[in-house]
């Protein structure tokens, strides 16, 4: 072998050139002529779906966009979403089951088994859905793996934005995101005539995430109904009829009439929500109605350390409808911000804007604050069943008057409790 050979394979002095190919054998590199990127085969497609994976760094420099990688396991693409790269080995031996966006390449000493034969990759969620996640819990051996009062699960959903479709969240199972400001649920479908985006049970929770409904039509954002889904478990559990939700954001778009929470039945305990309705002003309901909370009989409602703001423009608007009902509102606020002037229609005489619309329930208010500056806004409507009149309140009798056996419409802009 002359000198000239043998430079030419040398790899430290000589170098080696890597040239392009099609062949899709495992472990062939390529030099890829389009993009200048040295790429790999490994049989297994990328996060991207690309069957040849980029070897060359795409993490963002002060001149060229990438992704930005945020401690160990997350990361920033180019349009500023967080997602997850690892959500590390399987806990499903602990009643945790993960979500995370993608499914990692990674196969190493963290790879694990389901008990349905699904193989997760080390590094990776069990699912990539809360839906998927939610049907493996659904389908596994009551025997053994219960799911009861004394055998909770957990499905744990890492950062990134997840679109979801008719969400049945069943009995002893919650929902918890990392954050509400980096875990985003919205749903997948933006068709007419939706009924209702997630569907809520006995003793379920949801926290730590941020719901939208997007340009959806679903006409229920949240169901609460405790009868519904019981025969997922055990016929001998027992429930607590108690549904909560901690630490979320609400932000809904007016596309359609609808109703953020429609309870049925159950206990319904809220605490440190920010809920948002907006209104481009591209969408008049004068026919319809938006309700924040619609109750149905012998349901409880505990709201606390909430904040809720409207801009609901051209729009009846209800925050919260009860029959006969219970309604705990504590160390709280509601804005309607809309001013009269933003509304522009010879029919914004008919449009309504209630606070507490009421037929024979109890509302206890304490440390809150109510502004409704819309048009026609009332704080409060009371009726009873034994009612022969209505009564107008006036701001300075509020504090005088037990509401009773009467119908009352408490007109004002602006209380404090």
């Amino acid at each position: 072998m002359n000198n000239k050979t043998f430079n030419q394979i040398n790899v430290l002095d000589g170098g080696i050139r890597i040239s392009n190919t099609d062949r899709k054998l495992k472990g062939v590199l390529r030099f890829n002529n389009n993009n200048n990127h040295i790429e790999a085969y490994t049989g297994i497609k990328d996060i991207n779906g690309n069957d040849w994976i980029n070897m060359t760094s795409s993490i963002a420099s002060n001149n060229k966009e990438g992704l930005i990688k945020v401690g160990e396991n997350l990361f920033m693409n180019n349009n500023g979403t967080l997602n997850s790269i690892s959500v590390g080995s399987s806990k499903f031996y602990q009643h945790i089951v993960t979500v995370s966006k993608y499914k990692s390449q990674i196969s190493d000493r963290f790879d694990s088994k389901l008990p349905d034969g699904t193989f997760v990759n080390g590094g990776s969620g069990d699912f990539t859905s809360i839906k998927e996640a939610i049907e493996f819990i659904k389908k596994l051996d009551c025997d053994k793996y219960p799911r009861d009062q004394d055998n909770r699960w957990l499905i744990l959903v890492s950062p990134g934005l997840y679109q979801e479709s008719n969400l049945e969240i069943l009995p002893f199972i919650s929902i918890q995101g990392y954050g509400r400001d980096i875990t985003i649920l919205e749903p997948l479908e933006t068709l007419e005539n939706l009924e209702t985006f997630i569907n809520l049970t006995t003793d379920t929770s949801i926290s730590d995430l941020t719901i939208k409904n997007n340009e959806s039509k679903y006409k229920i954002i949240l169901n609460i109904d405790v009868n519904k889904n019981l025969y997922t478990v055990k016929t001998d559990s027992l429930f607590s009829c108690n549904i909560n939700l901690f630490n979320i954001n609400f932000v809904m778009d007016i596309n359609n009439e609808f109703s953020v929470f429609k309870i049925i039945s159950g206990n319904l305990r809220i605490d440190s929500i920010n809920l948002i309705i907006k209104n481009s002003g591209e969408i008049d309901l004068f026919d319809e109605c938006i309700f924040v909370f619609f109750i149905k009989p012998g349901c409880i409602v505990d709201i606390n350390h909430s904040i809720f703001n409207f801009n609901t423009l051209n729009n009846n608007f209800v925050f919260s409808k009860s029959y006969s009902s219970h309604i705990d509102f504590r160390n709280s606020i509601i804005r309607n911000n809309v001013d009269d002037f933003f509304i522009q229609n010879e029919e914004k005489d008919n449009l309504i804007s209630y606070f507490f619309e009421s037929f024979n329930s109890d509302i206890f208010l304490k440390n809150s604050e109510l502004v409704n500056k819309s048009l026609n806004g009332v704080l409060f409507k009371l009726e009873d069943a034994t009612s022969d009149k209505i009564n107008i309140l006036e701001e300075n009798k509020m504090d005088k008057i037990l509401f009773k056996k009467k119908n009352y419409y408490f007109k004002s802009k602006r209380k404090i409790f």
